[in-house]
C-alpha cells in the first residue's frame, strides 16, 4: 500500500484569506477598518514641524487633523461670568505644529466683539504671530481669525495669547492659553 502523505496547510495563504473574508464582511456591515486594526490613509500635510512656521494650517493640510490642546475664556471683567471670547491653542499632531484661534462675541451691551490672538513659542529664533478677528464668521459664532503656524516639536512648547476688545474701544478683555 501506498503511504499516506499529509501536506501541511497553506498558513499565508489561509491568513489572507480570513482577513480578506472579514474586511469585505466588515466593508459590506460599514465598519470602519480602523476598528479592524488597519491602517487609514494618513493625513495630506504639506509640511512638519519646521517647515510649518509661518503657514496656514488650512492650506498646508494640517488642519484635518487638529485638536484644541488648550483654551481660556476670556471674561467682561466689568462683569461678573459674562464671557466675551473664547482663545484656543491648536494642534496639529501629523504636523507637530501650533496655532491660536480666538472668537469674539457679541457683548453683554450689544457691542460686538472682535479679538485678536497671539501665537507664542518658548524658542527664541520663532517670532510671535498674530491676527485680528475682524470677520464674522457663522461657523464659530462670532469674529474669528487664526494665526499662522509654529513649530511645536518637542522640547518646544506654546501657547495662546488672546483679547477681545469691545467695538466701541471703551474696554479691552485678555486671556492667555496654558502651555502645551
Amino acid at each position: 500500500m501506498g503511504k499516506l502523505i499529509s501536506r501541511a496547510p497553506d498558513c499565508q495563504g489561509m491568513a489572507f484569506m480570513r482577513k480578506s473574508v472579514v474586511a469585505l464582511i466588515a466593508f459590506s456591515l460599514g465598519i470602519p477598518f480602523t476598528l479592524l486594526g488597519h491602517a487609514t490613509p494618513a493625513f495630506a500635510a504639506s509640511c512638519y514641524a519646521a517647515s510649518c512656521t509661518g503657514h496656514s494650517a488650512g492650506s498646508e493640510g494640517c488642519s484635518a487633523d487638529a485638536v484644541t490642546a488648550e483654551q481660556a475664556y476670556i471674561y467682561d471683567d466689568r462683569q461678573t461670568n459674562v464671557v466675551v471670547g473664547i482663545i484656543q491653542l491648536r494642534y496639529s499632531p501629523t504636523c507637530r505644529s501650533t496655532w491660536a484661534k480666538v472668537i469674539g462675541y457679541v457683548d453683554d451691551t450689544g457691542y460686538r466683539t472682535w479679538g485678536g490672538a497671539t501665537i507664542v513659542s518658548t524658542s527664541n529664533s520663532i517670532p510671535p504671530y498674530n491676527c485680528t478677528a475682524d470677520t464674522y464668521n457663522s461657523t464659530y459664532g462670532g469674529w474669528a481669525c487664526q494665526t499662522v503656524m509654529i513649530d511645536d516639536l518637542n522640547p518646544l512648547k506654546s501657547w495662546a495669547d488672546g483679547n477681545a476688545p469691545t467695538y466701541d474701544h471703551s474696554s479691552s478683555f485678555a486671556d492667555t492659553s496654558p502651555a502645551f
